[in-house]
């Protein structure tokens, strides 16, 4: 079952990985899975101006997102998988399972769903060390702790190889 979620429930750091493309728009996605699409802003998911909705199935949490009145093909819903992810090749079966279709009925599969290998991860206060995202270039993953450690947090970020 699909569950929506709020938007606080996605973060955007780069590590976010685009899975596919629904054969449903905006307005068919709200009418056949009652999902409430809100219009993004700065600061929110997705583009500013694109329709977007967080959406929660099997434990694993997705950015569906599109213009609604875009031109062919641009309408067909976009999903993106959250950075939290490391093999998200897995998830094209889960998501053709949430909306109950099979592979050959999504319009489009992302050529590259192969592992995330560079680790993203914090320390904290009491030297925990947390999974923050997976990522599959060490740069964009070193960038992403050199913003999290300019915020001037107490933490400690690193990348490794996951």
């Amino acid at each position: 079952m699909i569950h929506q979620l709020h938007s606080d429930d996605w973060v955007a750091n780069g590590a976010e990985t685009v899975i596919c493309r629904l054969p449903f728009t905006v307005a068919q996605a709200e009418a056949q899975f009652g999902l409430a699409f809100a219009q993004g802003a700065p600061g929110t998911p997705g583009q500013p101006g694109q329709w977007h909705a967080i959406i929660e199935h099997d434990g694993q949490v997705y950015l569906l997102h599109a213009a609604r009145e875009a031109p062919p093909p641009d309408p067909l819903l976009e999903v993106l998988a959250r950075g939290d992810v490391r093999y998200p090749a897995p998830l094209v079966a889960k998501i053709c399972a949430a909306f109950k279709l099979a592979p050959q009925d999504l319009p489009w599969v992302s050529p590259d769903l192969g592992e995330r290998r560079w680790l993203l991860w914090r320390r904290d206060d009491n030297n925990n060390r947390a999974v923050m995202a997976y990522f599959k270039d060490r740069q964009v993953a070193e960038r992403v702790a050199q913003l999290y450690t300019d915020r001037g947090h107490k933490q400690l970020y690193g990348v490794d190889e996951a």
